[in-house]
């Protein structure tokens, strides 16, 4: 594999984009060591190399991303943000990482954010991953939160 991989173009983003999206970690940290374009998006439509990853809940492959230095809160048309789509698969250890490493928990794409995403998921964890981020600020975030998830209890969203 690693003879395919010697004349990569580093400009060539595609590859990068294609490994992050079936969370291949071995092609993407092979890429990412010759150097193709962490941030570089696939087509404009269709995401980066981060937001496909974050997608399919491939957390090695995300951290490998964010390591290598992969915008954290870039948005697209199709994905959003990478915390928009790891809430809308339910990704609770992505979610978590993409929080950690400091990504916007408020920022908007086409009129939601990541915790309007998890609420129409269902995710019980992810909802709340996001909610106590987004509350962290508010000075009456707990009873905000503590609201919310009593409401997510009653509805019987998990």
């Amino acid at each position: 594999m690693v003879k395919l991989l010697e004349n990569v173009d580093v400009a060539d983003s595609v590859a990068l984009w294609k490994a992050s999206a079936r969370g291949d970690e071995l092609v993407v940290k092979l890429l990412l060591d010759k150097g193709v374009n962490v941030n570089a998006p696939s087509d404009g439509y269709n995401g980066s190399a981060l937001q496909v990853a974050s997608a399919g809940g491939f957390e090695i492959v995300v951290k490998l991303l964010l390591d290598n230095g992969a915008n954290i809160n870039a948005q697209d048309i199709v994905y959003g943000n990478a915390l928009q789509t790891a809430s809308a698969g339910s990704h609770e250890l992505v979610v978590k990482l993409l929080l950690d490493k400091g990504a916007n928990v408020n920022a908007q794409s086409r009129n939601y954010n990541a915790l309007q995403v998890a609420l129409e998921t269902g995710s019980k964890k992810v909802v709340n991953s996001t909610l106590c981020r987004a509350c962290a600020s508010s000075s009456s975030g707990s009873i905000l939160s503590e609201l919310i998830l009593k409401f997510l209890t009653i509805q019987g969203i998990k």
